[in-house]
C-alpha cells in the first residue's frame, strides 16, 4: 500500500508503549516510503497535515487501520505538530483551510482506486456533530467499475498478486487461516472516516461495515487482539503490534506491504485516548478516539441523532452513483480568530453550504466532482463574472495539441462600463489609486493609439490558449534549445467581438511590439492579409516565428514550429482537435456549461517520458522492479490510441447577488490540487522555518533528521534544528561525492534515529 502510494502518512508505536511516532521516522516503513512513493511529498516534519488531507487509513487494507492514522488526528511524535502560534492565523490559514476542504474530495482517490460506489451508508451511523466526513459506500462493486475504465489496460495489472499480498498479510501478520482471511476480505462492505473539532481538539474515527461477521469474529479470537469487555455498547479490544525482537531485519525487508501494515497495527489495553470497539449485531468496527467512538456507539446503539440526520448533510449535494464521497462542514471557518480573518470570512465565506464532493469511476477515468459557495459582502454582483458561453475554440486547434486552456469572456457590459464600473471598485477602496489608474489607461491611450474600452470590445465570447507537439516529439540530451522550439508551437485564439477594435488590437501588436518596439531589431514583419509574419532576424536566432491572422471571427497569435498548423487549423479546418477521440471521451464526462476547461494529453506526455526512462538502462531496470513488486506495470494505463488516458478541470459558476456557487469537475487531475493545497496549509501553519522535508537520498537519514528537525520544533531547541540541517546537507554531500557509502549510512542512520527517539522521550510521548 505504501509502495503503491496510497498510504503516504501514518503513527505507529513501539509494542506495548504508547509513544507513537510517523511511519516516514520508522525505519522500515521510511524504506518503503522512500522507495515506493518517491513522488509523493514526505510528510511534514512539524505540522499537522492539510485540512481534509486524506487520511492515511484510505489506504490500509480493508480491515481498518490503527486509530492513530485516522484522518486528521495524528498522534504526537517525533514528525508531531509545533507548538501553535499566538495570535490570528492569517490569510494563509484561511485560504488553506478552503483549500484543504476541496483537497478533502482529492483524498478520497486513495480509497476508490481500489474500492467502489454508492450513496452514504456509513453517515446514519455517526454523531451529527462531524465535521469531515468521507465514505466509499459499497465496496463489492468495485473490480466491475474499475474493470469499466476504458484508459485502464486490465491486463497489465497482477489483481491476483494484490489480492494475495493482502490475503497473505493477514494470515501471517495475524496467525489465521487463509480461509478467514479470505472470508474477512470478502465481507468488508463499506468504509468511512469522521472527524469532529477541526480547529480545536480534533478527534476521529474509522468506521468498516461488514457484510457478515465469521471472518471478523475468528479474527478477534487471534493471539494479538484481547477482548477487554464492554465499551459504548459494543466489545472493546486492545491489539498488540508484532515483537521487534523477534523479527529478522532482512526478513522484514521481503515482506509484501500489507503485511508490514497489519503486523505493526496496534493500539494499548493502558490507552485512554484510543479505542477499538466491535458491534458484531450491526457487523460494525470503529477505531479511533475515545470520546467520538462513544457517541457513535449512541447513534448505533440507542437511536442518537446521527449526521445523515442533519439539516447540514441535507444540503450538500453528491453526484448520483458516485463512487465515494467526500463532506466538510463549512461552519469550521466561524471558529477562525483574529480580527483580519473574520472579515474576510465575512467577506467571502458569511453562512456558505458544506463544501462537498464524489468521486466517479468513468470510461475516461475517475471523475472528481466538488461544489460549494463564496458568500459575503466582497462577493460583485453578477456582471464581473463572465456569463456562459460555449466553449468550442478547441475545434480549431490542430489534432498535435497536446493542452489548453479555454475561458468564456463573455458580458453584458461594454468596455466603456467595464472600465467605470472597475475604477469606481478601485476607488471605494483607495481613491489615489482609483485615480492613478484611471490617468495610467488614459496615458496608454495616448502613447500607444488604443484605449482599454476599445481592447475589451475587441474580445467575443471564448478564449483558449495552448501548446502543442509534433506526434514524434522526444526528449534528447543532445538537442539544442531551438530544436524544442522546432518541434513545438504555443497559440492564443479568441472570438471576435467588434471587428474593427480588433483591427486596432492588431495594428497595435503589429506597430509598437515588432516594427517600432522592443522586438524591431530581432524579428522582420511582413502583413499576411489582416494580420502579419514576424520571422527571427539574425540577431534573434533562438526565437520563434510570430504569426498573427484575424478573420471576422478569430484573432490568431501563434509561434513556434508548429505555428503553421496552428494557421492552417484555423483557416481550413485541416486535421484539428475536434476529430480526436480521446479529447471527445473526456469532454464528455463534463455536465453543465463551465466558464473555464484545462484540458491535458497526459497520455502523450506520459508516453514521451516513459520513452525517455525507458531509454536510460539504470532507470528502466529499476522500473521492472517496482512493477514487479507492486504487480502493476508502467503500460496499466494506456498512453495511446483513441482510449489513452487525458486530464481535464472545468470549472462553472453561478452567481446570484452576493453568492457565487462553484462545481468543478477534475479528471485524472487531483495531484495538482492536494499538492498545492498540501503546500498552502504547511506554510500558513509556520512557514519554511518551521517545516523540513529532508532529502538525503537515503530513506534512514530522513528519518534521522526529519525527527530531530521536528523534536526542535516542538521543544524550542534552535540549536536541534540548526543540527538537522546541518546533518541533511553531511549526508547529501557524501552520498554525492561516494555512492558506495550508502549502504554504511544506512546502518549509520538507522543506529543514531533509534539512539535519538531512545534519548528525547519529550518527543515521542
Amino acid at each position: 500500500m505504501i509502495q503503491s502510494g496510497q498510504v503516504t502518512s501514518g503513527q505507529i508505536s513501539q509494542p506495548g508503549t504508547e509513544q507513537w511516532m510517523p511511519i516516514a521516522n520508522h525505519p522500515p516503513f521510511a524504506q518503503a516510503l522512500h522507495a515506493g512513493a518517491a513522488a509523493a511529498a514526505p510528510p511534514a516534519a512539524g505540522g499537522y497535515p492539510p485540512v481534509g488531507a486524506p487520511p492515511a487509513a484510505a489506504g490500509y487494507p480493508p480491515v481498518g487501520a490503527p486509530p492513530a492514522a485516522a484522518p486528521g488526528g495524528p498522534m504526537p511524535g517525533p514528525g508531531g505538530p509545533a507548538a501553535p502560534k499566538k495570535g490570528g492565523m492569517g490569510i494563509g490559514m484561511i485560504i488553506g483551510i478552503v483549500v484543504g476542504a476541496i483537497v478533502v474530495i482529492g483524498g478520497i482517490v486513495g480509497l476508490v482506486m481500489m474500492l467502489g460506489g454508492g450513496g452514504g451508508k456509513l453517515a446514519s451511523k455517526v454523531p451529527k456533530d462531524i465535521e469531515m466526513y468521507m465514505e466509499v459506500p459499497s465496496i463489492p462493486g468495485a473490480l466491475s467499475d474499475f474493470a469499466g475504465m476504458d484508459v485502464v489496460n486490465a491486463k497489465e495489472i497482477d489483481s491476483k498478486k494484490q489480492i494475495k499480498d493482502v490475503r497473505k498479510g493477514l494470515e501471517d501478520a495475524f496467525g489465521i487461516k487463509k480461509a478467514d482471511a479470505e472470508d474477512i476480505m470478502a465481507s468488508v462492505e463499506s468504509i468511512a472516516s469522521a472527524s469532529r473539532g477541526m480547529m480545536d481538539k480534533e478527534q476521529s474515527a474509522v468506521l468498516v461495515q461488514f457484510s457478515g461477521t465469521d471472518g471478523m469474529e475468528k479474527l478477534l479470537k487471534s493471539d494479538r487482539f484481547t477482548d477487554e469487555g464492554e465499551f459504548a455498547n459494543g466489545t472493546r479490544y486492545s491489539l498488540k503490534s508484532v515483537e521487534m525482537k523477534d523479527i529478522n531485519m532482512e526478513d522484514m525487508a521481503k515482506w509484501s506491504m500489507p503485511r508490514k501494515s497489519f503486523s505493526f497495527m496496534s493500539v494499548s489495553k493502558e490507552s485512554k485516548r484510543q479505542r477499538w470497539v466491535w458491534y458484531p449485531d450491526e457487523g460494525l468496527l470503529v477505531m479511533g478516539n475515545t470520546s467520538l467512538v462513544e457517541d457513535i456507539g449512541d447513534v448505533v446503539t440507542e437511536g442518537a441523532d446521527s449526521l445523515a440526520d442533519t439539516e447540514k448533510w441535507g444540503e450538500a449535494k453528491f453526484e448520483s452513483g458516485a463512487a465515494a464521497i467526500g463532506f466538510v462542514d463549512s461552519k469550521i471557518l466561524k471558529d477562525i480568530k483574529g480580527d483580519e480573518e473574520e472579515k474576510i470570512v465575512k467577506g467571502y465565506f458569511r453562512e456558505i453550504a458544506p463544501f462537498s464532493g464524489s468521486v466517479e469511476l468513468t470510461g475516461a477515468g475517475m471523475l472528481i466532482s466538488m461544489r460549494g459557495e463564496m458568500k459575503g459582502n466582497k462577493i460583485g454582483e453578477d456582471d464581473e463574472l463572465p456569463s456562459a458561453a460555449t466553449l468550442d475554440l478547441y475545434e480549431k486547434l490542430p489534432k498535435e495539441t497536446v493542452a489548453y486552456l479555454a475561458v468564456s469572456m463573455k458580458r453584458d457590459e461594454d468596455g466603456k462600463a467595464l472600465k467605470k464600473r472597475m475604477l469606481k471598485k478601485l476607488k471605494s477602496i483607495d481613491e489615489k489609486i482609483g485615480e492613478a489608474v484611471g490617468e495610467g489607461l488614459n496615458e496608454m491611450r495616448d502613447e500607444i493609439g488604443i484605449s482599454l474600452e476599445d481592447i475589451v470590445d475587441s474580445v467575443g465570447d471564448q478564449m483558449i490558449m495552448a501548446v502543442a507537439a509534433k506526434t514524434k516529439f522526444a526528449f534528447d540530451e543532445k538537442k539544442k534549445p531551438q530544436e524544442y522550439i522546432d518541434d513545438a508551437g504555443f497559440a492564443y485564439i479568441v472570438s471576435v467581438g467588434k471587428f474593427a477594435d480588433a483591427k486596432k488590437v492588431v495594428k497595435v501588436m503589429r506597430e509598437k511590439l515588432f516594427e517600432d518596439g522592443p522586438m524591431k531589431e530581432a524579428y522582420e514583419v511582413s502583413k499576411k492579409g489582416k494580420g502579419f509574419d514576424a520571422k527571427p532576424k539574425e540577431e534573434g536566432q533562438g526565437m520563434p516565428t510570430v504569426q498573427v491572422r484575424l478573420t471576422e471571427e478569430y484573432l490568431l497569435v501563434t509561434g513556434g514550429g508548429l505555428a503553421k498548423r496552428f494557421v492552417e487549423a484555423l483557416e481550413k479546418d485541416k486535421k484539428t482537435l475536434a476529430d480526436d477521440a480521446a479529447h471527445k471521451t473526456a469532454l464528455g464526462t463534463v455536465s453543465g456549461s463551465p466558464r473555464m476547461v484545462m484540458w491535458v494529453d497526459i497520455g502523450r506526455i506520459g508516453k514521451v517520458g516513459l520513452d525517455w526512462v525507458n531509454d536510460q538502462e539504470s532507470m528502466k531496470e529499476e522500473m521492472k522492479e517496482q512493477e514487479k513488486e507492486l504487480g502493476i506495470s508502467t503500460k496499466a494505463l494506456k498512453v495511446k490510441g483513441d482510449d489513452r488516458v487525458t486530464s481535464l478541470v472545468a470549472i462553472n459558476i453561478d452567481s446570484s447577488s452576493d453568492t457565487w456557487t462553484y462545481h468543478v469537475q477534475s479528471l485524472n487531475a487531483p495531484a495538482l490540487g492536494i499538492l498545492a493545497g498540501a503546500s498552502m496549509f504547511m506554510k500558513s501553519m509556520g512557514g519554511s522555518d518551521e517545516v523540513l522535508i529532508p532529502d538525503t537520498g537515503i530513506a534512514f537519514c530522513d528519518a534521522l533528521v526529519s525527527s530531530k528537525f521536528s523534536c526542535g520544533v516542538r521543544t524550542g531547541d534552535e540549536a536541534m534544528k540548526k543540527d538537522a540541517r546541518m546533518d541533511e546537507r553531511v549526508f547529501k554531500d557524501t552520498l554525492r561525492e561516494d555512492s558506495s557509502q550508502k549502504d554504511g549510512m544506512e546502518k549509520v542512520c538507522m543506529k543514531r534515529h533509534m539512539e535519538f527517539i531512545k534519548d528525547h522521550p519529550q518527543c515521542t510521548q
